[in-house]
């Protein structure tokens, strides 16, 4: 992709482009923004996005059933993963760039294979809204940024049995939501 655009593609582009299954950015592209159900419903397998993006927008990579990979440039500028972006995709891990602050709702939802989450050390994540329901997580590690926790932002994710938070205080609203034997952690 020419570097010399800051929004990539323009909302809708690629959407339902089911031949579609590769995309590479240029060396020092200068892409901030991953637009609006861009790339929907394409057979994109694999992505590295650009250092340079601050924003995926909501769903950006929805129901992309072939994206297994999504990896991000050393020194991300990324704040937001946008609602539903990667929702549906078959990622099995992800590394969330520190510079990260928000995800929003189902941003990582029904990915089915999704095992592993990680956030980059001195991660600035202070805002979650469900978004990684219906996945496989079997633990999370939530950085220090964190102190407000509820229950949905893992709702139905059958195999968790271990969360850490790194906060020395988390406010907890679990009403009633926890129905299973799981091991909380704090420092």
């Amino acid at each position: 992709m020419k570097n010399s655009r800051t929004y990539w593609p323009p909302y809708n582009s690629f959407s339902f482009c089911t031949e579609l299954s590769e995309v590479k950015f240029e060396a020092e592209s200068k892409i901030e923004i991953i637009g609006k159900n861009s790339s929907e419903l394409t057979s994109i397998e694999s992505i590295i996005l650009p250092s340079s993006v601050t924003t995926i927008q909501s769903n950006a990579f929805f129901d992309c059933s072939y994206l297994s990979e999504i990896k991000f440039e050393e020194n991300s500028k990324l704040k937001t993963i946008g609602q539903c972006a990667f929702n549906n995709t078959q990622i099995n891990k992800i590394l969330i760039p520190k510079s990260v602050t928000a995800i929003q709702e189902n941003a990582f939802s029904y990915c089915n294979n999704l095992s592993s989450i990680e956030f980059e050390k001195d991660s600035m994540i202070n805002s979650l809204d469900e978004s990684f329901n219906y996945t496989i997580l079997r633990s999370i590690c939530f950085p220090s940024r964190i102190s407000y926790f509820e229950f949905k932002f893992v709702n139905d994710c059958d195999e968790l049995n271990s969360i850490e938070f790194l906060a020395s205080f988390v406010l907890f609203n679990c009403a009633n939501e926890i129905d299973k034997p799981l091991i909380i952690s704090f420092p």
